[in-house]
């Protein structure tokens, strides 16, 4: 299984606990993502439909913890395995009319688990979102002006095609008044 980890948990803890969900299953999905989920104590999931991927949703924080929390344990690493199962029954094309609720699948297996934060986990520098918009406002506005810029040269250029064929137009009709009288009515 391939286990692609984009957090601060430490992939080894991680590994631990869905190779234990994995042999409950009897099913190995080939790839597991695990990201962040939105909020406090959220745990979520997506899996494939008859297909072997399975993207876990855990938390980064924690509801009741102050700052980061060190480890996920007890109900949020039930609920992961938990939701980890529902995921895997998708992986071997159950839909949801075809499964139990997540939340009442038995997942003793994982009693006593602990997943830990890696002690090398570097935190993510605080974002000036302020800063971040007005760049992007910034590039926005050269690109939209480089484009303007460039329809004016069009303009200009069409302009002068435009009073290239008026003379030629006008001309025409001046010189040969008898040959062209019959086409003015349809230009």
């Amino acid at each position: 299984m391939q286990l692609v980890n984009n957090t601060e948990w430490r992939t080894d803890d991680l590994r631990k606990v869905f190779n234990k969900v994995c042999k409950k299953t009897g099913y190995t999905p080939y790839k597991i993502v695990v990201v962040y989920s939105k909020g406090f104590g959220n745990v979520n999931g997506r899996g494939g439909i008859g297909y072997g991927w399975v993207k876990m949703m855990i938390p980064g924080k924690v509801t009741g913890v102050k700052g980061k929390a060190t480890v996920l344990e007890g109900s949020i690493i039930t609920m992961i395995a938990q939701v980890l199962v529902h995921e895997l029954g998708h992986n071997m094309s159950l839909a949801h009319k075809d499964m139990r609720p997540w939340w009442t699948i038995d997942v003793s297996c994982v009693n006593g688990m602990k997943i830990r934060r890696r002690a090398d986990a570097i935190p993510k520098p605080a974002t000036d979102v302020v800063m971040k918009r007005h760049a992007t406002a910034a590039k926005h506005v050269a690109e939209w002006e480089a484009k303007l810029a460039m329809l004016d040269r069009q303009r200009a250029s069409v302009s002068a095609r435009l009073e290239k064929w008026m003379r030629a137009k006008t001309r025409y009709e001046r010189d040969y008044p008898s040959r062209v009288a019959g086409t003015m009515s349809r230009a």
